[in-house]
This record gives structure tokens, sequence and C-alpha cells, in this order.
């Protein structure tokens, strides 16, 4: 069983069934217990689509909660911008290592943000 859960579900599909039954107050860690890689949707013996609503839980957390910082929403803004147009991408990746300057230290990414 899921008792280690916290609930009768184990797994993904527990993942996904006991934030729905229980709350996001009890099981809101759940959703981050995946990498969401679909593993888990192609070993479903009925193609549930695990992975999209383990991150749609992820989702619905972060929009109740507010817990996204603002930086973390310019950040994912700016990404999308520059990631919908081919030439703001490439001017991204080119001036991408001047803007990491500050997080590196002998090329090496020493601390984040």
């Amino acid at each position: 069983g899921g008792h280690s859960y916290g609930s009768i579900y184990s797994g993904p599909i527990g993942a996904v069934l006991s934030p729905l039954l229980g709350g996001y107050d009890d099981f809101k860690e759940l959703p981050y217990a995946s990498s969401l890689c679909a593993a888990c949707t192609e070993a479903c013996p009925v193609k549930i689509p695990l992975h999209e609503l383990l991150l749609k839980h992820r989702q619905n957390i972060v929009e109740k909660e507010g817990k996204a910082p603002i930086s973390e929403k310019l950040a994912m803004k700016a990404f999308g911008l520059g990631a919908s147009s081919l030439s703001l991408y490439k001017m991204g990746s080119k001036w991408a290592p001047a803007a990491m300057t500050p997080f590196t230290e002998d090329d090496k990414i020493s601390k984040g943000p």
C-alpha cells in the first residue's frame, strides 16, 4: 500500500489521487516526488497521463499558495519570450556567458541565485 505516503494509494497514481481526495494541505509534496519523465505514463496499462496530471497539480499548488517568487516568475516570462523567437534565443545564447559571470569562479558555477 501507499501508507508510507500517508495514503492508501501508492506510486504515481497515489501522487495524483491523494491530493484530490485529501487536499493539498496534506499531500502537496507528492506531485514533486516525480521527475516527470513520463515513464509512469508509459507503464500505465490504461495510459493515464500521470506525468501531465502531476504537472497540473504542481501548477495548482503554486497558484494556490503563490509560492513562486517574483524573480522566478520574471525569469520564466523572459525565457518564454526568448525561446519563442529564434533571433532572441540566439542573442540570449550569445550573452548568457556574460550574464553568468557573477555566478562563476574559474569558469565554473560556484553559487546560484
